[in-house]
């Protein structure tokens, strides 16, 4: 259990010389920070922003791809939904790479 977290993650940064860590420390809550976080929870964190960023990138990738063939956004956004890993999506989100 890391009881101090924020001290933790700053000597993390400073003996990798990654600013990330510092980046990471800011979506802990004042309760996870006083409870402490497993390094688990620590990994797991990362693993989901970077998830995020994937499927982001590949949301982007597959709008610019499909508008060559689909020119109406609404078509193009319900052939993006189609897609398992955007059926949740929204229509800004498909639209913000038109």
């Amino acid at each position: 259990m890391i009881r101090h977290v924020d001290e933790f993650l700053k000597l993390m940064q400073v003996m990798t010389g990654d600013d990330r860590y510092e980046k990471a420390g800011k979506v802990f809550s004042e309760e996870d920070r006083k409870a402490g976080i497993t390094m688990c929870y620590l990994f797991d964190r990362a693993e989901a922003r970077g998830m995020e960023r994937g499927l982001s990138r590949g949301l982007e990738a597959l709008v610019a791809s499909l508008k060559n063939y689909i020119s109406e956004p609404e078509v193009l956004y319900q052939a993006i939904v189609k897609n398992e890993a955007y059926q949740n999506v929204t229509k800004e989100e498909v639209l913000k790479y038109l």
